[in-house]
């Protein structure tokens, strides 16, 4: 792999850590219940969503050591597989979960 796409593949990886870390934080201000900005059962789905968040970007973050592109599962390196896990976990959770995405209470 060329310099650059080392170079870009890390700054890819800073920025969708950047972005989760930013959405958690969000998460966390809506999920504190005495500010009721929303309902309780609400404010525990938000809880559950910044915490997944928070784990997302620690993996991505994680993604970022150099050894994740040297390192290949069928052919691909393992950095791409480790950025796929949010794109993932949110599909599941929408399978799993529905409602845990609609943020409505049921």
């Amino acid at each position: 792999m060329s310099a650059i796409g080392a170079y870009a593949s890390t700054l890819f990886a800073l920025d969708l850590t950047g972005i989760m870390l930013i959405l958690a934080a969000f998460a966390h201000v809506i999920s504190i219940e005495e500010r009721n900005l929303v309902a309780p059962e609400l404010a525990r789905l938000f809880r559950n969503g910044r915490n997944r968040l928070a784990i997302l970007s620690l993996a991505t973050a994680v993604s970022i050591a150099p050894q994740f592109w040297e390192w290949t599962l069928l052919g691909v390196p393992t950095r791409l597989y480790i950025w796929y896990l949010p794109l993932i976990s949110y599909w599941v959770g929408r399978l799993v979960r529905p409602q845990s995405r609609t943020y409505r209470i049921s």
